[in-house]
């Protein structure tokens, strides 16, 4: 079965940005309705650099409150799927805090664990290792690590 991906993202956002009421979150939700409800099967959510500093519990719940209200907005039971990412740099390639509140959304049935993106260090990172960004090859990885979590989602080996 052809799989697309309807890209909504925006670089450097926080996940305040995209609470309900804010210009990404409407066009989130503009992107979900362009799909509808056969066409958009699940939302894949990559972020979390950037809000590295919240206090404990506060990216948990804002992420939450996203999820329930682009369920609810969209009119369907819309599965999210939420990477862990904490990845700085080669110095700071993980911030455990911000990998609990990754666990806590897994853990409250808000979202399907995604994958691990900590893991994709050295040349997988722009700027010779050095970047936040994945490099060519880290980008292959990651969508290795994507195809990995879906298939274990659909119970497929």
């Amino acid at each position: 079965v052809p799989i697309g991906v309807a890209v909504a993202g925006h670089g450097g956002s926080s996940v305040t940005d995209w609470q309900p009421g804010e210009h990404m979150y409407e066009w989130l939700l503009t992107r979900i309705g362009q799909l509808g409800a056969m066409g958009c099967r699940a939302v894949l959510w990559h972020q979390g650099e950037s809000d590295t500093e919240m206090p404990p519990g506060q990216y948990s719940a804002e992420l939450t409150t996203i999820i329930e209200s682009s369920k609810r907005d969209a009119g369907w039971e819309l599965p999210w799927m939420v990477a862990k990412t904490s990845y700085i740099n080669p110095a700071t390639p993980s911030i455990e805090r911000m990998r609990n509140e990754f666990d806590a959304i897994w853990h409250s049935g808000a979202a399907l664990p995604g994958p691990d993106t900590d893991t994709l260090t050295g040349d997988n990172r722009d700027g010779n290792g050095e970047g936040i960004h994945f490099s060519p090859k880290g980008l292959k990885a990651h969508g290795r690590l994507w195809a990995d979590s879906i298939a274990a989602w659909l119970g497929k080996p």
